[in-house]
């Protein structure tokens, strides 16, 4: 909706709010991204099917806040990646695949042709370092989905609270009242 549709109303404590764009939050939380090697795992369903495998040799676990990925069934759920497909390419390898793209068109690539080559030996991504590299992310992620197996939706919700971004920021806004009071005064009064 344009802003110039946007109608104001104020909150009891007179604070302007707009409708027409949902809720804005007053603080914004820093969206998380994961490596391409995390994506691949999950849209190859390889996390869905390892967590599958591991459900049905394993009768439980313990409860989802306390369960964590050890780093022995980190280092068998790497052996077991070990025949299956999940190459990826990294960002990197996309944007120096965008760099010959464009010096191609602008003709210059026979000029860097050599440096380009060299750049990209030196981001060659290997899966391996990759899976030691980003290994804390892919543990929460492997987590999430076998959790999920024991303790369905509502378990892994309850496993991932500790490390949601927004419930931190919103228990440190929480934690500093001064704070929190300011910023639900109307702006007139700030």
């Amino acid at each position: 909706m344009p802003d110039s549709l946007r109608k104001e109303f104020k909150t009891k404590s007179g604070r302007v709010v707009f409708d027409g764009a949902g809720i804005e939050p007053d603080i914004l939380v820093k969206a998380r991204n994961y490596a391409p090697i995390t994506y691949s795992l999950i849209s190859r369903s390889l996390l869905f099917e390892y967590a599958n495998e591991y459900f049905l040799k394993k009768e439980s676990i313990p409860s989802p806040r306390q369960f964590s990925v050890s780093e022995e069934l980190y280092k068998d759920f790497v052996d077991w990646l070990a025949d299956r497909e999940y190459d990826y390419t990294t960002r990197v390898e996309m944007a120096i695949e965008d760099l010959v793209k464009y010096a191609e068109k602008e003709k210059y690539y026979k000029d860097i042709k050599e440096q380009i080559a060299s750049l990209k030996e030196s981001v060659s991504h290997s899966k391996e370092q990759d899976l030691q590299t980003f290994q804390e992310e892919i543990k929460e992620a492997l987590k999430d989905e076998i959790v999920s197996r024991y303790y369905y939706e509502g378990g892994m919700v309850e496993s991932s609270l500790d490390r949601d971004y927004e419930i931190k920021e919103a228990l440190q806004v929480l934690k500093e009242q001064k704070s929190y009071k300011n910023m639900l005064r109307p702006l007139a009064q700030k």
